[in-house]
């Protein structure tokens, strides 16, 4: 089940976030989130077990599925060929868990939090300006 954090107090950001076009605030909403979860990626990366780097480098932030406006989603993951993922982190009866994913973003849910509102009022920023 994928991770939520929920922000309050976001008034000033919703009036900016207004200003645009609509065509652009779906874009400017996940190029704030995917540079909030960078740090993310970069964390479970280096958490990752190493036998031969495949999985450490295959992590990646992208939009998340199904993501609309009402919605906005993105999420960090590995890419398809390294799904021996699940495996790693969640250990199998013959293999212990190896956790990397989950213990970045357990570790990481107070940066995101403080971060994530300047990412996105960033995003708008440029995007007002452009």
């Amino acid at each position: 089940m994928p991770a939520s954090i929920v922000l309050k107090g976001l008034d000033a950001f919703k009036r900016d976030l207004d200003r645009l076009d609509f065509s652009k605030k779906k874009p400017v909403l996940i190029q704030g989130l995917i540079k909030t979860l960078e740090p993310v990626r970069e964390f479970a990366s280096g958490l990752a077990p190493v036998d031969t780097g495949q999985l450490s480098r295959d992590f990646i932030v992208q939009e998340a599925k199904g993501s609309d406006l009402a919605s906005v989603g993105a999420e960090v993951g590995v890419l398809r060929r390294s799904f021996y993922l699940f495996f790693q982190e969640y250990g199998t009866a013959h293999h212990r868990p190896q956790p990397s994913l989950t213990p970045a973003l357990e570790q990481s849910v107070e940066q995101i939090q403080n971060s994530l509102a300047d990412n996105i009022n960033e995003a708008i920023d440029k995007a007002l300006t452009a």
